[in-house]
């Protein structure tokens, strides 16, 4: 189990850039807004524009955010998912199978002989409820018996003119499907006397052409002597739907499975964390500001051999192969070949998929300058921050062997021996414009658009992000909102890039007491909505959270116990002081 879980832990494919981010406290829960959001202990971080309204102040703040898709229900694969499969599918086998003792019991109408094999309780009850009917299936019972001793012979044209009345009147499929049922139904004890699964003949029949299934019945017959395998069987059945062949986990978990080994995991943790020195505007300079900020980004994906992407199952007997498809949101079963296993099976041992992983640590020395303007109407602020970037980054790729319980172990311990360093430079500029109690502000980050390594054959840019936002105090009471103009790129292959938008409210109940509320989200990703929150207490400690409505069950496997988690969280701890 934990080496299924490295199939969605450890693996980005070519890492991007880094979206805005979350520094700090305050904004991080007032819904990400901070742009333009008065006393923002982190101004250097969000809009140095932002530094003429900020007092004399000293703050601090560490956080982690973790989100995931796929990785917990992974967790909860059952390790036995690949025998699981094989030993559903191979069930198909024993319908078709010859078993004299089912003969026996097939209601002493030895006129169906052993022709139609374990199937041949059913068809026995169906000519007994049919055969001397004046119904439209008394002509199909009678062919199925056989007449004058004589094997089928007008089966095919019983079953001909049976599609042919379908045609024009659908109704009668629909009826032979629940002359099929109910004979399925009544010979349940002699099918399970066999090994034959009834529920699993039932639901086969139900998601079939029953017409079609007749065919093949008929063919089992003529053909194979009552000896029809699962490949045959669907190679004339077209496909069908799984869940009818397979438990609702097996097929639950063949989904999950499916998705994850076409690149469709995800886990990204990113921590944050920042220290700061504010020195307010007064009448002879403007504000200043320096601080250090650190980064750290990882992202982790895996993706199959492009020519090698297709789950092909080899059964037990080595020589059927199962191809699993997805169609309109259903698992589905076709037969495939030895040679189609060979060429593009992901579950084929010979071949290696890519499982890459990637981080870049970043660490910030910004120096902030920005002073005030007054104008006819209200003020105009501006500011800028140089800051010099040091990054360490890892660009990892490594070749495995997938099948459905998992993925060979793998060793990371020599590649995360010489990460790739660069020293660079960043440039940031802000503007804010306020009027009585609203400002309106827009920032530039990383205008020079910096670059730094990843290894010695990758690199990446820390791509320019636009964003502005807005700001309204009334009393105690303070309200932000922010939208990102430009998407922005981030580590992750699932979810290459990201816009939000979040708003937020800030209430001083006290001088030395404050709570904080907001909803985020982001139009690129799939985590929902996320509500934001947090408190300050005495200044010397804050608290803020984020977490996305959408949830996830994590299995004892990984976490304690079975619980729900959100799939995005962040935590943030930290403190402030203002003279």
């Amino acid at each position: 189990m934990k080496n299924k879980l490295l199939l969605s832990l450890l693996a980005c494919a070519y890492l991007q850039a880094l979206e805005f981010g979350y520094m700090g406290n305050i904004s991080t829960s007032m819904g990400g807004a901070g742009v333009a959001l008065e006393d923002n202990d982190f101004a250097l971080y969000y809009n140095p524009a932002l530094l003429t309204k900020s007092k004399d102040s000293f703050a601090y703040s560490f956080g982690i955010s973790f989100s995931q898709n796929k990785l917990f229900e992974l967790s909860k694969i059952d390790k036995n998912t690949d025998d699981n499969l094989k030993n559903q599918l191979e069930k198909v086998k024993n319908i078709f199978a010859k078993n004299n003792n089912v003969l026996a019991a097939a209601n002493n109408t030895s006129s169906t002989n052993n022709k139609y094999g374990n199937f041949s309780p059913v068809v026995s009850d169906f000519i007994k409820n049919n055969k001397d009917t004046n119904n439209e299936f008394s002509e199909l019972a009678k062919a199925l018996e056989g007449t004058n001793g004589q094997q089928n012979p007008n089966l095919e044209t019983a079953i001909k003119n049976i599609q042919e009345k379908a045609k024009n009147d659908p109704s009668i499929e629909e009826r032979l499907t629940e002359q099929l049922l109910k004979s399925t139904e009544n010979s349940k004890n002699d099918l399970e006397t066999n090994n034959v699964d009834a529920a699993l003949l039932g639901n086969i029949i139900s998601a079939t052409d029953s017409t079609k299934f007749l065919d093949i019945v008929n063919k089992s017959s003529k053909d194979n002597n009552g000896a029809i395998d699962i490949g045959t069987f669907l190679t004339d059945l077209g496909d069908i739907d799984l869940t009818n062949l397979v438990d609702d986990k097996t097929a639950s978990d063949i989904s999950v499975v499916y998705d994850s080994a076409n690149g469709k995991n995800d886990i990204r943790i990113i921590s944050q964390n920042g220290f700061v020195y504010n020195f307010a505007k007064n009448d002879n300079r403007g504000a200043i500001s320096f601080g250090i900020f650190t980064t750290l980004n990882a992202n982790a994906n895996a993706a199959l051999d492009p020519n090698h992407n297709v789950l092909i199952v080899k059964l037990s007997d080595n020589k059927t192969y199962i191809k699993l498809d997805i169609k309109d949101g259903k698992m589905h079963a076709i037969s495939s070949t030895k040679e189609e296993f060979e060429a593009s099976s992901a579950l084929n041992k010979q071949v290696n998929h890519a499982l890459n992983a990637g981080s870049l640590a970043l660490l910030e020395v910004p120096v902030a300058y920005a002073d005030e303007f007054a104008l006819t109407y209200g003020d105009l602020s501006l500011g800028a921050t140089f800051k010099y970037i040091f990054a360490a980054g890892y660009d990892i790729r490594k070749n495995v062997n997938i099948d459905l319980n998992g993925i060979n172990k793998i060793n990371f311990k020599n590649d995360l021996k010489d990460p790739t360093y660069t020293h660079t430079i960043g440039l940031d500029l802000g503007v804010l414009y306020s009027l009585d109690d609203l400002n309106l502000a827009m920032v530039i980050k990383n205008i020079n658009n910096p670059k730094v390594k990843l290894s010695k054959n990758t690199a990446t840019h820390l791509n320019p992000q636009v964003r502005i936002g807005a700001a309204y105090k009334l009393n105690d009471l303070s309200f932000a909102m922010d939208l990102d103009l430009l998407s922005n790129k981030t580590l992750s292959l699932n979810y290459p890039k990201s816009q939000t938008i979040g708003a937020g409210v800030k209430w001083d109940i006290f001088k030395n007491f404050n709570v904080r509320g907001g909803l985020m989200y982001d139009f690129k990703q799939d985590q929902g909505a996320i509500i934001t929150a947090g408190m300050n207490v005495f200044n010397f400690f804050d608290l803020s959270i984020q977490s996305s409505f959408k949830t996830a069950q994590c299995s004892n496997n990984v976490c304690s116990k079975n619980i729900k988690l959100p799939q995005y969280f962040t935590l943030k701890l930290g403190g402030s002081y203002s003279w």
